[in-house]
């Protein structure tokens, strides 16, 4: 069956050859898109789906809740329908742009998570959010009945100090609006020391809950003092996914001379008996959960003064947005060939090492 449909498919791509090499220069669009989605499609084993879905985006206020969103156009390929298939994803659109406060703008980026994080919120087996299955299940989905995303594929969220500025991009920390936009009621310095870091709360609020565990682990194996100091150190820099740091191979070493091979033993034992109690952690931070949030922490002042409530994406029939990305940055067109960065090549040097990697295409993709 499958070799007859490419043998069809080859003959569609022969049919339109003559027409297409006639009549390219009038209509390569369409001829584009007929050749790709019909024959070559077919003949290379890919099937495409495509909605358009709305963000949106709500924020609470000291002046209330507000809101921003834009329709954004997906497209999903992948190959022939068979279990255990995988697909990818890309989007046409504009980032989400609304006023927080007056004159200060967040943006939720076209990042590389539109694609997929309807996919993951709908996905019973949300390592499958990119199957063929997720895309059955969005499908089914009610047109215009919004879903919540979880908190761990939220888009990243931007703002400028000054928007005719391009160099003043700023990070915005989803779990700590009141460390961009301020608050009068909020936390002291004190009370938020990822700020002090240059962090945002959930990667700080990460690295605090594994070395919390890290602790339990050890007085669990009746490890104390410096060696279970030393060794939760060890555990954290060692870990799996750990980070390289000038130095790294030096404190490594050092921190070993600090316990025993013992209590390093113990201390494993201890640490996997936990892991199974605990069981399988989703997300990108997976022991955030076991800290305080910013929000809990400004609760005693009555803070925090700005929140993000919820992001939701729902299918839509409405048309792509266009136009609202230019309308707040005016400098939007002239930085087409430039990276939002300050490091490199063509960059328009920014001084907040967060813009690294940063271009148009986070903010604009192929609206045209």
């Amino acid at each position: 069956m499958r070799l007859a449909l490419k043998l069809l498919a080859l003959g569609l791509v022969l049919l339109l050859a003559v027409p297409t090499a006639i009549f390219w220069p009038l209509s390569s669009y369409f001829w584009q898109g007929v050749l790709y989605e019909v024959g070559l499609g077919i003949l290379v084993g890919v099937v495409t789906e495509r909605w358009h879905q709305q963000m949106v985006v709500t924020i609470d206020t000291p002046s209330g809740s507000v809101s921003g969103s834009t329709v954004q156009a997906i497209r999903w390929e992948g190959s022939w329908k068979e279990e255990g298939q995988l697909g990818g994803f890309s989007a046409r659109g504009e980032a989400v742009a609304f006023e927080v406060a007056p004159g200060r703008w967040l943006f939720a980026l076209l990042d590389g998570r539109p694609g997929f994080n309807l996919a993951y919120a709908v996905s019973a087996e949300q390592s499958r959010f990119s199957s063929h299955e997720a895309m059955d299940l969005i499908k089914a989905l009610p047109e215009e009945e919004p879903v919540v995303l979880p908190r761990e594929v939220w888009p990243r969220l931007v703002t400028f100090d000054d928007v005719a500025d391009p160099k003043t991009v700023r990070r915005v920390d989803p779990d700590d609006l009141d460390a961009t936009f301020g608050c009068d009621r909020g936390l002291t310095a004190a009370e938020a020391p990822w700020r002090a870091e240059g962090r945002t709360w959930a990667s700080w609020a990460w690295e605090q809950g594994y070395r919390q565990e890290a602790a339990r682990a050890a007085a669990e194996a009746g490890i104390t003092g410096d060696a279970a100091a030393a060794l939760v150190e060890f555990a954290w820099i060692t870990r799996p996914d750990h980070d390289w740091f000038e130095g790294y191979e030096a404190r490594r070493d050092a921190l070993k001379t600090r316990f025993t091979r013992e209590e390093a033993a113990r201390w494993t034992e201890a640490w996997a008996a936990q892991s199974k109690l605990r069981g399988p952690r989703s997300g990108p931070y997976p022991f955030q959960t076991l800290i305080p949030t910013p929000t809990e922490r400004a609760a005693p002042h009555g803070g925090p003064c700005y929140r993000l409530t919820d992001v939701t994406l729902a299918v839509t029939d409405a048309p792509v947005t266009e136009g609202k990305v230019e309308a707040v940055l005016g400098w939007f067109s002239e930085y087409e060939n430039l990276q939002l960065d300050g490091n490199r090549y063509r960059s328009i040097k920014s001084s907040f090492p967060f813009a690294n990697g940063l271009n148009r295409l986070d903010f604009k993709r192929n609206i045209k």
